[in-house]
């Protein structure tokens, strides 16, 4: 053995032993499992007949929860009447319809501008002097102008709908 305790290499065995020991011994505390009660607190016992006349005592788990649906209809009693679905929840109110905006009669249209992807429409009112221009997502006396053709402006507002057509008719203006 002295030879043994000369040699580096089974030194340093020896020590790599010694400290996987130690690690397993520390990894083994780290994961032990906390330690049981000493004592636990049963549920009551309920007695109960066995065949024979014995009475033997069971154990009756008492229930987080009560049971209403149970007690009111025994499984047991000829009165029990069949499960019935709850009724189903009321219908929410459904908000009313916006009111409709006013439409555009009084505005005629009397140009439409296309440059490539842009749009754009000049509306007159009747009796004034000024020109209105509107794009396309343009917002205007409640409506929304949706899409500029060459012959007509498209607009709405929620479900409604309005046109204008361009050109304007003839007697209108001439």
């Amino acid at each position: 053995m002295a030879g043994l305790a000369g040699n580096p290499a089974v030194a340093l065995g020896w020590r790599l032993v010694l400290v996987a020991a130690g690690a397993a011994l520390l990894w083994q505390v780290a994961t032990m499992p906390a330690p049981l009660p000493e004592s636990y607190d049963l549920p009551e016992a309920a007695p109960r007949n066995v065949g024979d006349g014995e009475a033997e005592e069971a154990v009756v788990p008492q229930a987080d929860t009560d049971y209403p649906a149970i007690a009111a209809h025994p499984v047991f009693f000829p009165e029990r009447e069949p499960w019935a679905p709850p009724p189903p929840p009321p219908e929410p109110e459904r908000e009313p319809e916006p009111p409709k905006p006013p439409a555009l009669d009084s505005y005629a249209v009397v140009g439409v501008i296309v440059s490539g992807p842009k749009r754009t429409a000049l509306l007159k009112r009747d009796g004034e002097d000024g020109t209105i221009r509107l794009a396309a997502g343009d917002e205007f006396e409640g409506w929304t102008l949706d899409s500029i053709t060459q012959q007509r402006l498209r607009f709405v507002a929620g479900p409604n709908e309005y046109e204008m057509i361009f050109p304007p008719h003839a007697d209108r203006g001439q």
